[in-house]
């Protein structure tokens, strides 16, 4: 009898992991990475990474890596941090991928001048 439920456990299972796919294989994947300083290399926490028709995106950790789950597709994704170019790369994206993005520090912005003026007023 017992011999009999432990094949018939087995039957099922193995029929019920074949009608279940792994979740890659639904519909969604992942996208993954470093972003960092070109030149120096210096990861940049707190990137921001976005995809504009999903309207979904994340930053990277304190360590410049990021990750973000979508669903497969073809998209444009964008890379950006305060002072440095930003990057734009058509992806397609149908199984996990692995990339490490490199920005270039942007010259337009080298200083800025903040005025203060203030009416005098008297005191009485």
């Amino acid at each position: 009898m017992f011999a009999f439920l432990w094949a018939f456990t087995l039957f099922f299972t193995s029929l019920y992991a074949q009608d279940n796919p792994s979740p890659h294989k639904i519909g969604t994947t992942t996208i993954s990475g470093f972003i960092k300083e070109k030149g120096s290399l210096e990861t940049l926490p707190g990137a921001t990474i976005y995809i504009p028709v999903l309207k979904k995106g994340t930053t990277t950790n304190s360590y410049g890596f990021y990750t973000l789950t979508v669903p497969t597709g073809d998209y444009t994704v964008e890379f950006s941090f305060v002072g440095f170019t930003k990057s734009v790369q058509k992806l397609s994206l149908d199984k996990p991928k692995k990339l490490d993005i490199e920005l270039e520090a942007s010259n337009a912005l080298q200083e800025v001048v903040i005025v203060g003026n203030k009416e005098s007023q008297k005191i009485t």
